[in-house]
């Protein structure tokens, strides 16, 4: 939160005056992996680090007792969410 109000004072600061508050439906359901592995992998550096990340990507999914495999899309609510938005 703190993040995103410096933020806002910066550009504000710098002229803009409107904010626009979107939310895109389905976006973390289908953003392909190598974008989020290519935006963590420029904040993280331990290969260790990265290989669980994308196990969590590709880690799948149950839906009515059935096994979905994942390979695109981010799981929401998850201990890694907050990394990941």
């Amino acid at each position: 939160c703190h993040q995103a109000v410096e933020r806002i004072l910066g550009l504000y600061c710098k002229g803009y005056k409107f904010v626009l508050d979107a939310d895109i439906k389905g976006f973390f359901d289908n953003i392909p992996h190598n974008i989020i592995m290519n935006a963590v992998a420029s904040e993280v550096a331990d290969g260790n680090i990265l290989g669980i990340v994308e196990k969590f990507l590709i880690s799948g999914v149950m839906e009515n007792g059935v096994f979905k495999p994942t390979t695109i899309g981010t799981p929401q609510g998850g201990v890694l969410s907050p990394l990941l938005a």
